[in-house]
């Protein structure tokens, strides 16, 4: 008879601690389930349902600014005025070639400043006294970086990007996903139009309002963390109780 209760204690209490590796576990599969999701999405950076690439959008986009840049060197002794604009596009074409991010962020904010830059030199540029071989570069290599971009804008990689995205905030992943290291994808196309008919110019940024939305940002991270801790302690705990009755109703005579 004592054998058969310890047989039985045991057997309970095996079964409990497979639930609870089962609870533990499930943040990896949502981890797992998430990163196939993603390299699916992801993938469409590099080649879309069209066949069209992302990334070699953006390396034509630096062509054509190499281009323009190559044009307004040849006016920058007589012009000393437009050197800074020429370090500008410089940089941001510098930037962009470099922005190498696993959300794809950098690469699209980098791609906006260098469209900005791009339109700010060539408007400088239809100022000067152009050589006739050189009037027509500056609209030129506008137009081929606006085309290029509206093909980015349009490339099916942002529409999954935004699937996955709703996919990461859709319950109950929305709750496990603190502890997983997976991160959304930034669709290229809520970066806003990069070039535009005028010179862009950088807007004052609201030093104020970024802190505090970071600060908002840090007290909804950490409410959404105590309220998974609370809800993960509550389940435990309840699981503890009702494995502690399941044993007392078995054990008991």
């Amino acid at each position: 008879m004592k054998d058969g209760k310890k047989r039985r204690k045991r057997n309970i209490i095996g079964a409990a601690v497979m639930a609870g590796l089962i609870f533990a576990a499930m943040p990896l599969g949502v981890a797992h389930s998430m990163e196939d999701l993603r390299d699916d999405a992801e993938s469409a950076y590099y080649y879309d349902s069209t066949g069209y690439a992302i990334y070699d959008g953006l390396e034509k986009r630096r062509e054509a600014a190499h281009n323009l840049l190559t044009v307004a060197q040849r006016y920058t002794e007589a012009h000393p005025e437009i050197i800074s604009y020429t370090q500008a596009l410089e940089y941001q074409v510098q930037a962009n070639e470099s922005a190498h991010d696993d959300t794809f962020y950098w690469a699209g904010a980098t791609n906006m400043e260098m469209g900005a830059a791009a339109q700010a030199l060539a408007a400088e540029l239809e100022k000067l006294p152009l050589e006739e071989k050189d009037k027509k570069y500056p609209a030129q290599m506008i137009a081929q970086m606006r085309s290029e971009q509206d093909k980015i804008e349009r490339s099916s990689y942002n529409d999954e990007a935004r699937a996955f995205n709703a996919r990461l905030h859709s319950f109950p992943v929305n709750l496990l996903r603190n502890f997983t290291d997976v991160k959304e994808l930034i669709p290229f196309d809520e970066h806003g139009a990069v070039v535009e008919d005028t010179a862009v110019q950088e807007p004052e940024r609201d030093y104020a309002g970024e802190e505090a939305a970071a600060e908002q940002s840090t007290r909804q991270e950490e409410s959404l963390e105590s309220t998974v801790e609370a809800w993960a302690e509550g389940y435990a705990e309840k699981i503890e109780d009702r494995v502690g009755q399941i044993v007392e109703d078995k054990l008991d005579p």
